[in-house]
């Protein structure tokens, strides 16, 4: 009966003492992640396991996860947070030593609570666990865009049933609450794109900021895309003196937080908001307009310069994609770009001369060419044509 009586309360406080909530609760830094486990109910999952690693963010890293998540001020639905949470629940107990013993740069995939749900395909549902030459962890998913999490402190652990490891930011799946039809058309955009050879330059600011994730917790969007040539046609070092966050809000700004169908955009005569506009109606917005009198064409001004839609690059709802001939410049961030007053240190120009009427008149000056870019509908598409 004693020991009985022993067994029973060991059990009871190892739950007591390892249950994420009693950890967390004096961790005010770590208060939003351990609010979401009570109200998503992974914490029931998690207190059901007795090997777990749990890879927990700062308060401010789940906060960009929720509100990167809602860019029309939609919020996040729970069982989407639910799963998000899951991708941080290790199905293995994990600590450092062990972890540097394990594997190296190429690292090792490891079971998240995610795999459970028996909604996970492929390779969803695991977490690649790495150590670089320096010696820090890493956490990131296979084949994801997004950039790896890194391990910056032991919270706490108690072998070997329960390691808690603090990490810099999220694990976001690029396809998380999304259906599968809308996140396979983010991966056939990329492929379009890559296949044309034209977009090369916007492509590499899709990874280098992140933004193929950041698509991916929206149901549907247009995009606008510049081409390589449009990106050559800014000034030199206009693209490398942007800061990481102004790439970013440059990015969501050739974007529109809804599917847009070519007819739909030729109807347009408004200002719209963009995904950098963040559900606010007074900043990062474009005037859609038509143009060429009615051949149909689309032009997007900015306050700072004005672009037309050249061609349909992919259609197939919930995304679209269409190209541009000019980078699309907020005014929010490019406003010292637009065309300077004159300076009054500049003489004003004398007035004309009187041609006498002896004289020879000045010919007349030659019209402007029409400009010879096909008219807006229907818009040619760009994807190359199969091979034979």
């Amino acid at each position: 009966i004693l020991a009985s009586t022993l067994a029973a309360h060991s059990t009871a406080q190892l739950t007591a003492t390892t249950n994420p909530t009693s950890v967390l609760q004096n961790r005010p830094d770590f208060s939003t992640f351990s609010k979401l486990l009570t109200d998503t109910g992974v914490i029931s999952e998690i207190n059901q396991r007795s090997s777990l690693t749990l890879l927990v963010p700062h308060n401010s890293a789940m906060d960009a996860v929720l509100n990167r998540s809602s860019p029309s001020s939609t919020p996040l639905p729970l069982p989407v947070v639910a799963d998000v949470l899951r991708y941080h629940c290790l199905l293995q107990y994990l600590d450092v030593p062990q972890i540097k013993s394990m594997t190296n740069e190429l690292g090792m995939l490891v079971t998240s609570l995610y795999q459970t749900t028996g909604r996970a395909a492929g390779q969803n549902g695991f977490v690649n666990v790495s150590v670089s030459s320096d010696g820090q962890i890493h956490a990131g998913l296979p084949f994801a865009a997004t950039s790896l999490a890194t391990v910056r402190t032991n919270i706490t652990q108690f072998p070997y049933n329960i390691s808690y490891m603090q990490i810099d930011q999220a694990l976001v799946p690029e396809d998380l609450g999304r259906p599968q039809a809308a996140a396979s058309s983010i991966l056939n955009l990329t492929n379009t794109l890559q296949r044309s050879g034209k977009f090369t330059t916007f492509l590499n600011l899709m990874q280098s900021t992140g933004f193929t994730a950041a698509l991916a917790t929206l149901p549907a969007f247009s995009l606008f895309v510049p081409t390589d040539e449009a990106f050559q046609g800014l000034p030199n070092g206009t693209m490398a003196a942007l800061s990481p966050s102004q790439a970013s809000s440059l990015m969501a700004y050739h974007t529109l937080p809804a599917y847009t169908s070519s007819g739909s955009l030729q109807r347009q005569n408004s200002l719209v908001q963009t995904v950098a506009s963040n559900g606010d109606n007074q900043k990062f917005l474009i005037q859609v307009a038509p143009s060429g009198g009615n051949s149909g064409g689309v032009s997007l001004s900015t306050g700072v310069d004005t672009a037309d839609v050249v061609s349909t690059i992919y259609d197939q709802p919930p995304t679209a994609a269409y190209s541009v001939n000019r980078v699309l410049l907020p005014k929010e961030i490019f406003e010292h770009a637009a065309a300077p007053s004159p300076s009054p240190l500049v003489a004003p120009l004398p007035p004309p001369t009187q041609v006498p009427p002896s004289s020879s008149p000045l010919p007349s000056p030659s019209p402007s060419p029409a400009p010879t870019e096909a008219s807006f509908p229907p818009l040619p598409s760009s994807s190359p044509s199969p091979a034979p």
